[in-house]
């Protein structure tokens, strides 16, 4: 039942529900019927549906899944890598670059010189990490970085900002969109927006990264999804703070490589709950839906 859920329905939730539990139920299976689970969930990624490869993509890291399982669905993994685009597929290419790490085969190897070549830094560090796993050396590629130093990037008494501020208008080239900071379930997050907005760091930046059904995303100084304020914060997922409609999240490479980067999500989006970190939510979905590449953050007033 599940199966046929999965292969009619037309809506993305449904579907990652689908994967998740069809996963959940073949795990102690035989390996026949988990080739047959993995077998359909590589035929997911052909719905083009950034949330429902995402979940794809999880489902090939189950370490109940052997390797020699996951290994003969590597040539069809890789192919589906190559024809991603960092703009719209930048999570599931993350997580697909995870599976080539578990698995460490190196026949992907070849495939990995796109992911070493993103300008993003987020694909660019999960594919450095995968080509390590798999030869054993650094990455063959180098790039010119912003330096990530993990130092205290507030004063003590900037947490005084924490009860001083609730939240934040950020004027856009489209319109205004008021979010709500969640200061109980991610403090030093809110207080880093707090910090870099002071300092008129937000101000010009535009939205580099739109994706239609899923997200907006900007404050990188760069325009081109490797920027960032010139320090890391830590991640805060906080149990009791879910990824619906209007979200304000956190972009990172990683656990604890958070900066400026955030994004608001147009529609719930499970897939990125407790990996992301939320601090804040928005109702203005109507300025948020009209958002496009290259529009522009103005000025933010904190409230």
């Amino acid at each position: 039942m599940v199966k046929e859920a999965m292969q009619q329905s037309k809506s993305s939730l449904v579907i990652i529900a689908c994967i998740e539990s069809y996963q959940t139920i073949v795990q102690q299976s035989d390996d026949i019927t988990k080739r047959e689970f993995l077998k359909q969930a590589v035929l997911q990624f052909g719905k083009n549906d950034p949330g429902i490869s995402y979940s794809a993509a999880i489902a090939f890291q189950d370490t109940s899944f052997s390797k020699e399982i996951r290994r003969i669905y590597l040539s069809a993994l890789a192919s589906t890598y190559q024809k991603m685009n960092a703009a719209s597929d930048l999570e599931p290419m993350v997580e697909l670059l995870n599976v080539f790490t578990d698995i460490a085969d190196s026949s992907v190897v070849p495939v990995l010189e796109k992911g070493l070549a993103e300008q993003d830094k987020v694909i660019r560090t999960a594919a450095e990490r995968a080509y390590k796993a798999i030869t054993g050396n650094d990455s063959p590629v180098r790039y010119i970085t912003i330096p990530v130093e993990y130092k205290p990037f507030y004063k003590t008494e900037d947490l005084a900002l924490l009860s001083k501020y609730s939240g934040a208008e950020i004027t856009t080239s489209k319109g205004t969109i008021k979010i709500t900071f969640e200061k109980e379930a991610a403090p030093f997050t809110v207080l880093n927006f707090i910090l870099l907005a002071q300092k008129k760091f937000y101000d010009g930046l535009s939205f580099h990264r739109v994706v239609s059904n899923f997200v907006i995303q900007g404050g990188d100084p760069l325009g081109n999804g490797s920027g960032g304020p010139n320090y890391a914060i830590r991640s805060e997922v906080h149990p009791n703070v879910k990824y619906r409609s209007g979200a304000v999240g956190m972009a990172s490479a990683g656990k604890d490589t958070e900066g400026s980067q955030w994004f608001i999500t147009h529609c719930p989006t499970p897939h990125l709950d407790f990996r992301y970190t939320i601090f804040g939510y928005t109702k203005d979905a109507a300025v948020v839906d009209k958002i496009m590449v290259g529009d522009r953050i103005e000025r933010i007033a904190l409230f």
